[in-house]
């Protein structure tokens, strides 16, 4: 169990608050239940999971009047170590810069022109113990809906892209120098919205990253790459990424 606390009293007083509310909950020693089946049990099997992960199409009829086509990539990670890297790392943040990218010559700009597409987004959706999921979702026009494939084909053949050639530098500077400044500059948010993402990242993240950790894309300095997969529907993989900025 995790427990975070915001209010305008001093540290001395709400240590007080929390330890008579809270101090007689007896500390069990037992390990989250996770712990039985992450890294033990695939997410994923094959023939076993009622939605397959790989290489499979689920049609849905929305109540709601909605055009769109969504991609999902499932995270498959092998051990606590390398999910703990990953969320330092933040490779899921450059994919989705790129593909979310909307001037001339993106993804989006192309099925614009196609007149396929009026948005499109990309982003990490699920955020488990041992695997996660990243989404391309595209808001379709009515001629994009008729050409669905055309539309996926572009979304594959960017990836491939990207897999191919060289992600020059500027683009990880780029990024990073403007998360620095979004973090450096934040604008002080509402207290219920804080509290619930420190008592999140307490589960995620050391002590020293609870603030910074959900909110920073420096988080860590090592060489990795951004994309490599011989199978892109299937995951993506982090194994090599630009040094990180030191001081950005």
């Amino acid at each position: 169990m995790s427990l975070a606390v915001v209010a305008p009293q001093s540290l001395p007083q709400l240590r007080k608050y929390v330890s008579d509310a809270f101090g007689d909950i007896p500390n069990r020693q037992i390990n989250p239940p996770e712990d039985k089946w992450a890294f033990n049990i695939q997410p994923y099997m094959a023939g076993k999971s009622k939605i397959p992960a790989e290489k499979s199409i689920v049609e849905i009829v929305p109540i709601q009047d909605l055009r769109q086509v969504t991609i999902t990539w499932p995270i498959v990670f092998s051990s606590k170590e390398e999910r703990e890297l990953y969320r330092l790392n933040k490779p899921d943040y450059f994919v989705a810069s790129l593909l979310g990218h909307e001037g001339a010559g993106s993804l989006l700009s192309y099925l614009k022109e196609q007149r396929w597409a009026n948005a499109l987004g990309a982003s990490d959706n699920a955020d488990l113990s041992d695997f996660g999921t990243f989404e391309v979702t595209v808001e379709l026009t009515p001629k994009g809906l008729n050409a669905i494939d055309d539309v996926c084909e572009a979304i594959f053949s960017y990836i491939q892209m990207m897999k191919t050639n060289p992600i020059p530098n500027y683009v990880f500077d780029e990024n990073l120098q403007l998360d620095e400044l979004e973090w450096r500059f934040t604008t002080k948010g509402q207290p219920t919205n804080y509290v619930q993402s420190l008592v999140t990242a307490m589960d995620k993240f050391p002590p020293s990253l609870y603030i910074a950790g959900p909110r920073r894309v420096a988080l860590l300095e090592t060489p990795t790459t951004l994309i490599s997969s011989d199978q892109p529907r299937t995951s993506f993989k982090s194994n090599e990424q630009r040094e990180i900025l030191k001081s950005a």
